[in-house]
């Protein structure tokens, strides 16, 4: 009987893991959009990126990010996602090449995510969808 309890007793906690691990599953794949990066110390720029997630544990989500902006920036950088709520993933981004770090933000909802980035040098958002 007792082993029955602490069986059902862990039930909702194991019903919380699977839903937090499919969350980061629906992240899971290659998006795609554009937004704005106002920069410190300059004009409003369009941005182009492109994200790919991979699932590495029910919180952790692996990144890669290639955007591109007007003034023809490319950036390319690798990291890693946690996630914080439902749908919300946040994690740390800095470029030695660009001096340029802080903190990036994810919220996803359906197919469409939004992706906010606020630095050193200024912010961006970007609108992305699934491919």
């Amino acid at each position: 009987m007792k082993t029955s309890l602490r069986l059902l007793a862990l039930a909702p906690l194991a019903l919380l893991l699977s839903i937090e691990g499919a969350a980061a599953e629906s992240l899971s794949g290659t998006w795609s959009g554009s937004g704005v990066a106002v920069p410190t110390d300059g004009a409003k720029e369009k941005v182009s990126c492109r994200i790919s997630y991979t699932p590495q544990s029910a919180k952790l989500v692996g990144v890669n990010v290639k955007c591109t902006s007007t003034s023809a920036k490319r950036i390319v950088q690798a990291g890693q996602l946690l996630q914080v709520g439902a749908n919300t993933y946040v994690g740390q981004f800095a470029s030695a090449k660009h001096a340029v770090s802080g903190r990036v933000t994810v919220t996803v909802s359906g197919s469409v995510q939004t992706v906010t980035f606020d630095s050193n040098k200024g912010h961006a958002s970007v609108t992305l969808k699934k491919l």
